[in-house]
C-alpha cells in the first residue's frame, strides 16, 4: 500500500483545490520558509485522526480552515482527502476488495468534522483503526515533523515504548484487550445487577408464601364482616330515625328564640344611629377649636424662632469684628518689619556683585591652560597605545603558529595509526565476504508468505462473520431481557386484575366453587366475561345489569337438572343465565342494540332489557318518557329513568374500573402477554442456533489463527535472517568503499599537515624578533608620562579652588536677592490685605444696626399671641367635655347591643349545631339506607331476625373485632399464589443466567490472560530484532560506534525503553550529552531500524536533515535511497544534497500574499528532456 494523491482545499495557506500526485517512492517538497510546506504534513496528520490543536500548530481545530489574507475572504470548510493505493491488498479485512481507498475529513467554522471512507461517511474510529500495526497514525514514528527527530531520542521511557509497540503491531491487541476489559466491567455489571434480583426474589417469595396463607384467611373474615355489616346497618336505620324526629322538634324551638332576640338588636341598632349623628356634629366642633388653638400656637413659636435668630446673628457680627480689627493690626506691624530687611539686602547685593566678576575672569584663565595640559596627555596615549597593539599583534601571531605546528604534529600522529587500523579492517572484511548466501532461503520465504496471504484472507472473513454473529447474539440478549421484562409485567398485571375480578364477581366463594366444581361447572365463564358491550355504553349496561354480570353462563338449559338437588343455604347468592339464540324484534332505540352479542343473555332478561330505552343525555330522556309511558330511559351515564322513579348510579369513591371495562382490559392484556410469550419464545430459540453457530466459528478461527501464527513466525524469522545477511553484505561493501576513500584522504591529508608544519615555523622566528623591538619602544615611551601627569594635576587644583569660590559667592549672591524678591511681594500683600480689612469692618457694624431694628415690633406681636391662645385654650376644653359625654352615651348603647348579639350568637350556634348534627343523622341515615337498598333487604325483615337484646354497640364490637383480624393479616395480595408459582420460575431462570454470565467471565479473563502472553511474546521479538537494526544502522551513520535500546523494567507489559548510543571515540553517560546533530543521526537510525522490521506504507520527513552536516547528509541520503524501494518517502528539505536525491520535486510558492501554490516536476522526464 502506498500514498498516491493528497487532495487540499480550504486547508491552513491552501486555500484553492490543490492535488498531489506522488508517483514516485521519493517525493521531494521544496520552497522557502513560510510558504506552507509543512501544512503538508499537518493536512496528513489531520486525516488520519490528529485531535490536538496544538500538534497542528493552532488553538483550536477550527484554525486549520483558511483564515483570509490582505486579498482573500475567509472560507467556511475545510477538506482533505488521502487517496491510497490498495492494489497489493495490505489493507485486510472489508477494504481487501478495494484496489483504491480514499480517506476524507471536513470540518467546518462551526467545529463540525466529518469523516469518510471511500465517499461514505465514517467515524474517527473507523479510520484509526484502519492503520491499526501498519505504523501509520497521527503521531506515529512514519511522520516526523521539524524538529521532532531529536525529540524522538529524548522522549520518556513510554513513550518510546509505543514507538515499538506499533511496529509490533500491538496496538491491535491492545485495542482487543481494552475491549475485552470493557466487556469484563459489563458482564460483572450484568452479575451483580443479576445477584441483587435474585437476592429480591428470593425475599419476594419468602413474603409471597405468607402473602397467600394471609389470603385465604382474608376471604373468610370478609365474608363474615359483611353478614354482621347487613345486621348493624338495620339497627343503625331504626336508631338514626327515632334521632332525627327529636332534633327536628329542637330546630324549631331555636328559630322561635331567635326570631324574639333578632327583634331586640334591630331596635339598639336605630338607638345607636342616632347617637352617632350628635357624636359627629360634636366631633366637627371639637376639631375647629383645635385648629385656632394649634394656629396661635404656631404664629407664637414663629416669632420666638425669628427673636432667637436676630440675637445669633448679632452674636456672630460682633465676633467677626473682632477678628477683623486683630488681623489689620497684624498686617501693619508686619508691613512695617519686611520694609526695614529691603533696605538691609539692597546693601549687600551692591557689595557682592564686583568680586563674582574678578572670579569669572579667573575661572577662565585657568580652564584654558587645563585643556591645553589634556591634549598633551592625549597625544602620548595615542602613541602608547599603537606601540601595544603592534606588540600584541605579535605576541599573538607568535602563539598561533606555535598551536599550529603542536596541532598539525599531533594530526599526522593520528592519521599514521587511522591509517595501519583502516588496512587490518579492509582485510578481514574482504575475507568475511564469502561467507554470505540467500538464494535458498529468499525461496523457501516466497512459499511461505503465498500461504500466509490465502489464510489471512480466509481469516479476515471469518472475523467478519464471527463479528456478525456476536452482535446478533448481543442484540438478541438484549430483545429476549426486554421482552421477558414486559411479558413479565404484562402477566403481573393480569394476574391482579384477574383477581380483582375473581373478587368482584363472587369467584372467591368456597361453598359456590365447591358447588360449580361438583356439577361440572367449573370452565363456565360468567356473564361479564362473555359479553360484547359498546365501549361507551359500558357503565349504562353495568348499572341494568348489575345484578347478572356475575352469574354463571351456561350454554344449554339445563336448570332443572342442576336445581334437582341443590342447597340453597351452600349456594347462596349464586345467578345463572342461560345463552338464547332465539331472534328477538328489537326497536333501534332499546339498549339490547348495543349489546353485540344479544345470545349470551336469557329470555327473560332479554324481554325485561327490551323495554329499556337510550338516550344521549338527560333533556331526551325526559322527552322519550313523555311520548312513551310503556319504557324507561338510561342515559350514557348510567342514570335510569322511568315512570314514577329514578335510579342513579353508585358512584366509586375509589376510582375502581367497572366490571365491564376491567374484563374488556384482562382480555387485551391476554392477548397482549400470549403474543409476547410467543415471541419470548421464537427469541430463546433463535439464540440457542446463533449461539451454537458461534461457538463453531471459533473454534474454527483458533485453528486458523494457530496456523497462521506458524506461517507467520516462520515467515518472519526467513525474513530477519535474509535482512540480516543482506545487511551484513551491503555493511561490508559499504565499509570497504568508505575504508578505500578513508585511506586516500589520510595520505593526503599527512603530506598537507608536513608542508604546513614547515611554513608555521618560518612565521615563528620573524614575529620573535619583532616582539624585541616593540618592548624596548614601550619603555621609553612610558618615561615620559610622570611629568605631563604632574603638570595637570597642579592646574585642576588651582582650577577648583576658583571654582568653589565662585560657587559660594553665587549661591549668596542668588539668596539675597530672592529674600529681597519675596519681602517686596510680602509689603504689596499685606497692603492690599489692609485695605480689604478696613473695607470689610465697615460692613460688618452696618450688619449689626440692620439686625437689631425688627426686635422691638417682634415682641409686641408675641405678647398678642399669648393673650389669644389663652382664649383658645378655654374653647377647646369645653368642646372636649361634650365629646366625652357622647362616647359614654354611645359606650352603653353598643355594649347593650354586644350582649344582645351574644344572644343571637349563642341561639344561632345552638341552631346550627342542632342542624349540622340534624344534617349528619339524615347523611348518616341515608348511607345506611343505600347499603340496605344495594344489598336488597328488607329493614323489618332483618330486624325480625334479631333478639331485643342485640344493640349496635355488641354488633359495632363484634364488627370492629372482624375488623381487627383483616388488620393484623395486613395488606392482602389476592392474587399471591399465582404470583408465588410465576416468582419461583422467574428464580429458576435468573439462576440459569447467573450460571452463563459467571462462565463468559470466566471465559474472559481467559482471553485477556492470552492477550498479554501474545503481547508480551511479539514486544520481546520485536524488540530484540528492532534492537539488532540499531546496532547495525548506527555505525553505518556514525562511521563505527555504538548503540542499543534498554528496557527500563522486567514486566513487558508495561516497561519502558531508553536509547544508549556512543558516537565513534566517545563514552557519554547519556544520551541527553550528544550533539543536536547526533541526537539528529541516532533518532535516523532507530526509526529506520523499525522501518526494516515493520516498514509503513510511507515515512514522512520534515527538515529531518536541518541539524546534520554536508557529510552526515550524505549519510542519511544514501541510507533512504537503499531503503525508498521498499519504503514511499515524503520529505521536505532545504539541502541540496537532499534534494537532488528525489525523484519527484513539489514546489510550494506564495506568490500571492497567505496562499500557498504547487509545482511539481519529475526529475527522470526532466533529465530526458534535458538530453
Amino acid at each position: 500500500m502506498r500514498l498516491s494523491k493528497i487532495k487540499l482545499a480550504g486547508f491552513k495557506s491552501f486555500v484553492d483545490p490543490t492535488t498531489l500526485d506522488l508517483v514516485s517512492n521519493l517525493t521531494a517538497i521544496v520552497g522557502p520558509n513560510g510558504c506552507g510546506k509543512s501544512n503538508i504534513i499537518d493536512a496528513i496528520r489531520w486525516v488520519m485522526g490528529e485531535s490536538s490543536a496544538k500538534n497542528l500548530r493552532g488553538g483550536a481545530l477550527t484554525d486549520v480552515i483558511f483564515n483570509g489574507s490582505s486579498s482573500r475572504k475567509p472560507i467556511g470548510q475545510a477538506s482533505v482527502e488521502l487517496v491510497f493505493d490498495n492494489s497489493d491488498g495490505t489493507l485486510g479485512g472489508e477494504y481487501a476488495a478495494f484496489s483504491e481507498i480514499a480517506l476524507r475529513r471536513l470540518v467546518t467554522r462551526d467545529g463540525q468534522s466529518s469523516y469518510f471512507i471511500n465517499g461514505q461517511r465514517a467515524r474517527r474510529k473507523d479510520i484509526t483503526d484502519i492503520f491499526l500495526g501498519t505504523g501509520l497514525g497521527p503521531r506515529s514514528y512514519a511522520i516526523i515533523e521539524q524538529g521532532m527527530i531529536s525529540r524522538v531520542i529524548d522522549a520518556k521511557p513510554d513513550d518510546m515504548r509505543h514507538f515499538i509497540e506499533e511496529a509490533a503491531g500491538i496496538s491491535k491487541y491492545k485495542e482487543r484487550r481494552k475491549e475485552t476489559e470493557n466487556r469484563i466491567k459489563h458482564t460483572q455489571d450484568n452479575l451483580n445487577r443479576l445477584n441483587d434480583v435474585r437476592l429480591e426474589l428470593e425475599k419476594q417469595l419468602e413474603n409471597l408464601e405468607k402473602q397467600a396463607i394471609a389470603a385465604k384467611k382474608y376471604q373468610e373474615l370478609k365474608q363474615e364482616e359483611k353478614s354482621v355489616d347487613f345486621e348493624l346497618a338495620a339497627m343503625s336505620w331504626k336508631r338514626l330515625d327515632a334521632e332525627i324526629q327529636v332534633k327536628e322538634s329542637n330546630i324549631r324551638d331555636l328559630a322561635t328564640d331567635y326570631e324574639r332576640h333578632q327583634a331586640a338588636l334591630t331596635h339598639f341598632r336605630a338607638e345607636l344611629e342616632e347617637a352617632r349623628d350628635g357624636q359627629t356634629e360634636r366631633n366637627e366642633h371639637l376639631n375647629e377649636a383645635q385648629r385656632q388653638f394649634y394656629s396661635i400656637g404656631s404664629n407664637i413659636s414663629k416669632i420666638e424662632q425669628a427673636l432667637e435668630n436676630i440675637n445669633e446673628q448679632v452674636k456672630t457680627l460682633e465676633e467677626n469684628r473682632k477678628e477683623e480689627t486683630y488681623s489689620l493690626q497684624q498686617a501693619q506691624v508686619r508691613v512695617t518689619q519686611d520694609k526695614e530687611k529691603i533696605i538691609q539686602l539692597q546693601s549687600d547685593i551692591e557689595k557682592f556683585e564686583p568680586e563674582e566678576s574678578v572670579l569669572e575672569a579667573q575661572i577662565e584663565l585657568l580652564s584654558e591652560q587645563t585643556e591645553e595640559q589634556e591634549s598633551y596627555l592625549e597625544s602620548w596615549r595615542e602613541e602608547n597605545q599603537q606601540i601595544q597593539q603592534s606588540l600584541h599583534h605579535a605576541t599573538q601571531a607568535a602563539e598561533t603558529e606555535k598551536t599550529n605546528i603542536g596541532h598539525l604534529e599531533k594530526q599526522v600522529q593520528q592519521n599514521d595509526v587511522r591509517y595501519e587500523k583502516l588496512r587490518s579492517e579492509l582485510e578481514l572484511l574482504k575475507d568475511a565476504e564469502s561467507d554470505l548466501s540467500l538464494p535458498p532461503l529468499e525461496s523457501e520465504l516466497a512459499n511461505i508468505q503465498l500461504k500466509q496471504t490465502q489464510l489471512e484472507r480466509q481469516l479476515e472473513e471469518q472475523k467478519n462473520h464471527q463479528s456478525r454473529l456476536k452482535n446478533n447474539v448481543v442484540d438478541l440478549k438484549n430483545e429476549i431481557k426486554l421482552t421477558e421484562k414486559q411479558r413479565q409485567k404484562l402477566k403481573d398485571e393480569l394476574t391482579t386484575l384477574q383477581a380483582i375480578q375473581a373478587v368482584r364477581l363472587g369467584k372467591e366463594n368456597k361453598n359456590i366453587n365447591a358447588w360449580i366444581a361438583e356439577k361440572g361447572l367449573i370452565d363456565n365463564k360468567r356473564l361479564a366475561e362473555v359479553i360484547q358491550v359498546d365501549a361507551l355504553w359500558q357503565s349504562a349496561i353495568e348499572t341494568l345489569l348489575a345484578q347478572q354480570l356475575d352469574a354463571i353462563y351456561l350454554e344449554k338449559d339445563n336448570l332443572v337438572e342442576l336445581l334437582a338437588s341443590i342447597d340453597i343455604g351452600q349456594v347462596s347468592g349464586l345467578n345463572m343465565v342461560v345463552h338464547d339464540d332465539s331472534n328477538l324484534q328489537l326497536d333501534s332505540r332499546s339498549i339490547l342494540s348495543k349489546i353485540f352479542n344479544l345470545d349470551v343473555l336469557s329470555k327473560g332478561l332479554k324481554a325485561q332489557l327490551s323495554h329499556i330505552w337510550f338516550a344521549e343525555d338527560l333533556e331526551q330522556a325526559f322527552a322519550l318518557l313523555e311520548q312513551h309511558a310503556d319504557i324507561s330511559v338510561i342515559t350514557q351515564k348510567g342514570i335510569w329513568l322511568g315512570q314514577g322513579f329514578i335510579k342513579i348510579p353508585t358512584v366509586n369513591k375509589e376510582n375502581q374500573q367497572s366490571i365491564l371495562e376491567l374484563t374488556q382490559q384482562i382480555k387485551s392484556l391476554s392477548e397482549q402477554y400470549a403474543e409476547c410469550d410467543n415471541s419470548f419464545i421464537g427469541l430463546i430459540k433463535s439464540l440457542e442456533e446463533t449461539e451454537a453457530n458461534l461457538n463453531e466459528l471459533s473454534q474454527m478461527i483458533s485453528d486458523d489463527v494457530d496456523n497462521f501464527t506458524m506461517l507467520k513466525q516462520r515467515s518472519f524469522n526467513l525474513q530477519s535472517e535474509i535482512k540480516i545477511k543482506k545487511n551484513k553484505i551491503e555493511q561490508s561493501q559499504q565499509r570497504i568503499f568508505q575504508i578505500s576513500d578513508e585511506i586516500n584522504d589520510i595520505e593526503t591529508n599527512i603530506k598537507l599537515s608536513n608542508e604546513a608544519i614547515n611554513k608555521s615555523r618560518e612565521k615563528l622566528h620573524y614575529s620573535v624578533d619583532e616582539m624585541g623591538v616593540l618592548h624596548e619602544a614601550l619603555n621609553t615611551h612610558n618615561s615620559k608620562k610622570a611629568s605631563l601627569e604632574e603638570m595637570r594635576q597642579q592646574v585642576k587644583r588651582q582650577l577648583q579652588t576658583q571654582k568653589e569660590q565662585h560657587h559660594k559667592l553665587a549661591l549668596d549672591l542668588q539668596a539675597a536677592r530672592s529674600e529681597l524678591k519675596a519681602l517686596i511681594q510680602s509689603v504689596e500683600r499685606y497692603d492690599e490685605q489692609i485695605v480689604v480689612s478696613e473695607d470689610r469692618l465697615k460692613r460688618i457694624e452696618q450688619s449689626i444696626l440692620s439686625s437689631k431694628a425688627p426686635e422691638a415690633q417682634l415682641r409686641q406681636n408675641l405678647e398678642l399671641s399669648l393673650n389669644q391662645r389663652l382664649e383658645a385654650e378655654d374653647l377647646l376644653n369645653q368642646a372636649r367635655d361634650e365629646m366625652h359625654e357622647g362616647e359614654n352615651r354611645l359606650k352603653a348603647i353598643d355594649s347593650a347591643m354586644n350582649q344582645e348579639q351574644n344572644r343571637i350568637e349563642d341561639v344561632r350556634n345552638h341552631l346550627e349545631q342542632q342542624k349540622m348534627n340534624w344534617q349528619a343523622l339524615k347523611v348518616h341515615m341515608e348511607t345506611v339506607s343505600e347499603k340496605i337498598t344495594q344489598k336488597e333487604i328488607n329493614v323489618q325483615d332483618v330486624l325480625s331476625t334479631l333478639s331485643p337484646e342485640a344493640t349496635e354497640v355488641e354488633w359495632q364490637q363484634r364488627l370492629e373485632k372482624i375488623e381487627r383480624q383483616i388488620s393484623r393479616l395486613g395488606a392482602i395480595n389476592l392474587a399471591a399464589i399465582e404470583e408465588y408459582s410465576s416468582a419461583q420460575e422467574r428464580k429458576t431462570y435468573l439462576d440459569q443466567q447467573y450460571n452463563d454470565l459467571t462462565e463468559a467471565l470466566a471465559t474472559l479473563d481467559a482471553a485477556i490472560k492470552k492477550i498479554d502472553k501474545e503481547t508480551r511474546d511479539r514486544f520481546r521479538e520485536t524488540f530484540d530484532k528492532i534492537n539488532t537494526g540499531f546496532q547495525n544502522l548506527f555505525p553505518r551513520l556514525f562511521g563505527g560506534g555504538e548503540s542499543s535500546i534498554i528496557l527500563t523494567g522486567d514486566e513487558l507489559l508495561d516497561t519502558g525503553v531508553t536509547v544508549m548510543a556512543r558516537p565513534p571515540g566517545k563514552k557519554n553517560a547519556s544520551i541527553q550529552l550528544l550533539s543536536g546533530g547526533e541526537k539528529a543521526l541516532t533518532a535516523v537510525a532507530f526509526v529506520f531500524s523499525i522501518f526494516l522490521l515493520n516498514p509503513a506504507p510511507f515515512c514522512l520527513l520534515d527538515e529531518v536533515d536541518a541539524p546534520l552536516d554536508d557529510n552526515n547528509v550524505g549519510r542519511f541520503c544514501r541510507l533512504v535511497k537503499e531503503m525508498s524501494d521498499s519504503v514511499q518517502f515524503i520529505f521536505i528539505s532545504h539541502n541540496k544534497i537532499a534534494i537532488s536525491m528525489g525523484e519527484q520535486l513539489h514546489g510550494v510558492t506564495m506568490r500571492e500574499a497567505g496562499v500557498s501554490r504547487l509545482v511539481s516536476v519529475d526529475i527522470d522526464e526532466a533529465v530526458q528532456l534535458a538530453g
